[in-house]
């Protein structure tokens, strides 16, 4: 299920798509890496939810932030 505010991005980490993820942060600019769907989760949010590590790992390596304190 697609949730309102859910970005390509979103969506990526929540399946555990590491290579999509990646080309998505690689052609698009995420000024503050804190983009919120409507239940403010964030594409960290929804890696860690998917115990998808590797995406986790590369998202917080690129600065991104969880808005779940997980």
């Amino acid at each position: 299920m697609v949730e309102p505010g859910m970005t390509a991005l979103h969506w990526a980490c929540r399946k555990g798509h590491l290579d999509a993820g990646k080309l998505l942060i690689e052609y698009r600019t995420f000024p503050n890496h804190m983009e919120f769907t409507e239940d403010r989760y964030t594409p960290l949010d929804y890696a860690l939810m998917g115990e998808h590590n590797e995406v986790a790992q590369f998202l917080l390596e690129q600065g991104f932030l969880s808005n779940t304190g997980t």
